[in-house]
């Protein structure tokens, strides 16, 4: 069997395949405080929990990760980022009520003023002192992700 033949009849769902998500740790410093940018979880699992603005792969929009992270954070916070970079990947099959997950974390350190605008126009997102965050109940295991 040749390659082509063999593609044809693949099946993708004959293999289970973890959820695959991105979540983004954006940092900014004001007032002489390092701050991470949370959101409230508007939908379950995990309603009503701060976290990492994050979500979904959408094969049908996102050519890359990258594409997810931004959209990602446009979507949920309004903000893009001049620069962001992937900070790890950690998958396991605790870190989501859902299923076996991985998401792929970036992060950014990007001015207050850059992006105060946007966030005041969100009303589920907060710049949080880190040492706040720090000792905050987060949703999934963003609190292993932010340190």
């Amino acid at each position: 069997m040749d390659e082509q033949t063999y593609l044809a009849g693949y099946q993708r769902r004959d293999f289970l395949s973890p959820l695959v998500t991105v979540d983004a740790v954006l940092f900014t410093y004001h007032n002489e405080t390092l701050h991470v940018l949370l959101a409230e979880r508007a939908e379950h699992p995990e309603k009503g929990k701060w976290g990492l603005p994050g979500g979904f792969v959408d094969e049908a929009q996102d050519k890359t990760l990258e594409d997810t992270v931004l959209r990602k954070l446009r979507e949920k916070t309004g903000v893009t980022p001049p620069y962001i970079e992937q900070l790890c990947t950690v998958g396991n099959g605790q870190r989501d009520k859902r299923g076996w997950s991985v998401t792929v974390c970036y992060t950014a350190l990007i001015a207050m003023q850059a992006c105060e605008k946007q966030i005041n126009t969100v009303n589920s997102v907060r710049w949080i002192p880190l040492d706040e965050a720090e000792n905050m109940t987060l949703a999934f295991d963003h609190q292993l992700l932010i340190r």
